[in-house]
């Protein structure tokens, strides 16, 4: 997808070609324009960008919201810029999603002196020759990326490969940056030109000469009003050489020597003012050395602010990536909780269905036994098991020892086979043989060893 451009727009890129030359420093406040490339996105919001100055600090810049997959931003105003002589900072761009936080797409630190120069030119710097979410910054002189940016895919070479200051070999990429450049003779030109020293040459004249005609006029305006002794305002003119306007000549030191080194015998009042411009000056320069001594004390302090604000930096730092650490690790062990919960989940429904299952061959098993072993009710006091009467305790008179035995042994399998399948443990041990089985009790302490069976 490449962006349309008008004609209009093409016309003006008519700026010089930049150079990376070594001693060209590039600084926030030379940052015009930021747009972003072949952004990925799952909906088709709105996004914006954000300035900070590390990437735990918040932000000093904030953009407006722009609709495009391409999106290309208002230029930035650097006056408005808190430290605009930064080389280094970090950008986030921003997803605007309804009714939930801002999704950050992706986070650059962007150091300006490693960015790789792109051109000048606008029509050159296409969607088409980037990567996804690549950032494309407008500085003085022109576009500027970096150079992980650049597709490397493509059949044909980019338009403003000639541009890029990048060197490739097989092991790695650098960035370079060249110490001497050639220009052409047409586009040196000299500092000042003789017509400009001729200029300042005759302002400098004007400005003597409009010295001495002041001079000359405080000197009437003196002798008039009688501020001074009458002689001595006579003898301070006939003794004084009068005053000559420089012509249009060149100035040396010679004739600005002969011009200073005139001097008249000061007046009483003279004398006085000078005493006082002797003191007025001594207790400015004692103010001076106090004021130079506070001063000397204040660089003391603010240096050990400078240190203390360093170091709680590098502690933030510090205690940022570590923030940073514990935040990745909580995370990887989040999603571990999510995991073993649903694996719990899961085990706790196959748990439910093994238990019905269980309970439904429980219900089959006590069933085919109740089909082995058929009790019947003859009467409220008299039933039979497998056909065999069963007697209760107390009526053991009106039936034989034999049928009693195979009844008690048919109640001890039931018991035994009841015990198995309910998982229940019995409190006397019952050992099954058949019309010989017995009960032993293993709880009563005060029976010998022979009554326990």
């Amino acid at each position: 997808m490449n962006l349309s451009i008008p004609d209009s727009v093409l016309a003006i890129q008519g700026c010089r070609q930049w150079i990376p030359l070594l001693t060209q420093q590039l600084r926030l406040r030379h940052l015009q324009q930021v747009s972003v490339y072949n952004v990925s996105s799952r909906s088709s919001g709105s996004f914006y960008y954000t300035l900070h100055l590390t990437t735990m600090c918040a932000p000093f810049y904030t953009s407006e919201k722009s609709n495009s997959c391409n999106p290309k931003w208002k230029e930035l105003d650097a006056e408005s810029f808190t430290t605009p002589s930064v080389s280094a900072f970090v950008i986030r761009i921003w997803e605007v999603r309804q009714n939930e936080t801002d999704l950050v797409v992706l986070t650059w630190i962007i150091n300006l002196s490693g960015l790789v120069y792109l051109g000048g030119k606008l029509s050159e710097v296409q969607p088409d020759s980037f990567n996804e979410n690549s950032v494309i910054f407008y500085l003085r002189g022109g576009y500027f990326t970096s150079y992980v940016s650049l597709r490397t895919d493509l059949p044909r070479p980019l338009q403003f490969i000639d541009n890029v200051n990048v060197l490739s070999d097989e092991s790695e990429t650098k960035v370079f940056r060249v110490t001497t450049t050639k220009s052409c003779k047409s586009e040196i030109k000299c500092s000042y030109t003789v017509s400009k020293l001729q200029k300042l040459h005759l302002l400098q004249l004007n400005i003597k000469n409009q010295s001495l005609d002041v001079q000359s006029l405080r000197d009437k305006i003196i002798s008039k009003c009688g501020l001074c002794n009458s002689d001595e305002v006579k003898k301070r003119n006939f003794t004084k050489p009068p005053i000559q306007r420089q012509g249009s000549q060149l100035l040396t030191m010679t004739t600005l020597n002969k011009m200073l080194q005139w001097q008249e015998k000061p007046s009483v009042e003279q004398r006085r003012q000078v005493t006082n411009l002797t003191k007025q000056i001594e207790v400015a320069k004692f103010k001076t050395k106090l004021l130079a001594h506070e001063k000397d004390k204040k660089a003391a302090h603010i240096r050990q602010l400078v240190t203390n604000y360093t170091a709680a930096v590098d502690e933030s730092d510090d205690r940022g990536h570590h923030l940073m650490e514990n935040y990745r690790i909580l995370s990887r062990d989040s999603e571990k909780l999510k995991d073993w919960y649903t694996k719990l989940i899961q085990l706790k429904e196959l748990q439910l269905h093994t238990n019905a299952q269980l309970q439904h061959r429980r219900q089959q098993l006590m069933s085919q036994l109740l089909f082995m072993y058929p009790i019947n009710q003859l009467s409220p006091q008299k039933q039979l098991i497998g056909g065999i009467y069963l007697p209760n305790s107390d009526m053991l008179h009106d039936c034989s020892e034999d049928g009693l035995a195979v009844a008690l042994g048919y109640v001890s399998h039931i018991l035994l086979m009841c015990s198995s399948f309910l998982q229940v443990p019995l409190r006397y041990n019952v050992t099954y043989f058949g019309s010989r089985s017995y009960i032993t009790d293993h709880i009563n302490a005060a029976l010998s060893d022979r009554d326990r069976e």
